[in-house]
């Protein structure tokens, strides 16, 4: 047998080696079919492109994140001894909005917190401004919205004006939303 053989032969058992890959890799039926079909139709190419594009390393990213997110959870549960309120019982509705937002959040509600309902634009960025003033130690913000207008620059130097007093500043944009 000559060289030429011995390579096309050795690419053909490589891109079969593959196809068990494929199946244990792939959860769903029509990519697993679909990557089998590619390494068998194209036999080098469709190897070449499953190694590089069918092993999905984002899937293995966010079963890492789901361990953590299920960490998170476990720990969370550990709070549900903190479910004590001071001052007595819950109201009616209280009680419904701490079953709410313990549904929502898969966390117990715990003591020390407390929402308020902003309906003035500008008290709410006075209030956020205050609070990004009086940080001493982090600060963490998460917009869906956010332009560079004067109330944007105005919000990004104060951030970076607590950054650089050492205050840890974390700033999540998501553009898209959820």
């Amino acid at each position: 047998m000559t060289a030429t053989i011995l390579i096309f032969i050795a690419g053909y058992v490589l891109s079969l080696l593959l196809i068990p890959v494929a199946v244990l890799l792939k959860k769903h039926p029509t990519a697993t079919v679909a990557w089998i079909l590619t390494i068998l139709m194209l036999p080098y190419l469709g190897a070449l492109l499953f190694v590089v594009f069918g092993i999905n390393r984002v899937e293995r990213q966010m079963q890492r994140r789901q361990i953590s997110t299920g960490n998170i959870a476990a720990q969370l549960r550990d709070l549900s001894s903190l479910k004590d309120t001071p001052g007595g019982p819950l109201s009616p509705l209280q009680e419904t909005l701490a079953r709410v937002c313990a549904r929502i959040a898969d966390a117990p509600c715990t003591v020390g917190n407390g929402i308020e309902l902003l309906t003035d634009t500008n008290r709410t960025l006075g209030l956020i401004e205050q609070s990004i003033l009086s940080a001493r130690h982090s600060l963490h913000l998460e917009y869906y919205i956010w332009r560079p207008d004067r109330t944007g620059t105005r919000l990004r130097n104060l951030l970076i004006g607590k950054a650089q007093e050492g205050v840890e500043v974390r700033f999540l944009y998501d553009g898209i939303g959820s």
